[in-house]
């Protein structure tokens, strides 16, 4: 929906949709790593959220198919002090999640996470028109507004 409603509303400049996915594995090195809070996110999730930037370009970082943001946190379980921007992640579909971004974990944001993955990632698994049809209802969307935006008149043009 937010495609459509960012075409339809001209008072919403800029939308994100979070798609998450629980019981997560990568693998690294040969080694398993369970990842308890795992989204997908469209690349304009910058748009819409600050977090602390650690290393990699938050302009490009989730723009392609298996790219991949990581926190802090995580990077350091899985790769200690090495710098994590490039190394690959498999996933268990024989797939890899590029790492393009470190960003400091969080500790006041309203949804938890250790990995953002590109959204157009669920294109690769499912085709392209999943990332744009009204079949499915699992994804959250955030959208950005003009400034001078009423929000009372944004909900009655998005419910018509």
């Amino acid at each position: 929906m937010g495609l459509d409603i960012q075409e339809a509303i001209p008072e919403i400049i800029s939308f994100v949709r979070f798609k998450h996915w629980s019981d997560f594995y990568l693998d690294y090195d040969e080694e398993k790593y369970y990842i308890p809070y795992m989204a997908l996110v469209d690349s304009t999730f910058f748009d819409l959220f600050s977090l602390e930037l650690i290393k990699g370009n938050p302009k490009t970082a989730l723009a392609r198919p298996f790219t991949t943001l990581i926190t802090d946190e995580l990077a350091t379980v899985i790769f200690g002090n090495t710098d994590s921007v490039g190394k690959l992640l498999e996933i268990s579909s024989g797939e890899s999640l590029e790492i393009t971004l470190v960003v400091k974990k969080p500790s006041n944001f309203h949804i938890q996470f250790d990995l953002l993955t590109s959204f157009v990632t669920l294109g690769q698994f499912y085709g392209q028109d999943h990332l744009y049809n009204y079949r499915t209802y699992q994804y959250m969307t955030y959208c950005k507004l003009t400034p001078r935006a009423s929000l009372d008149e944004v909900n009655k043009k998005v419910d018509e």
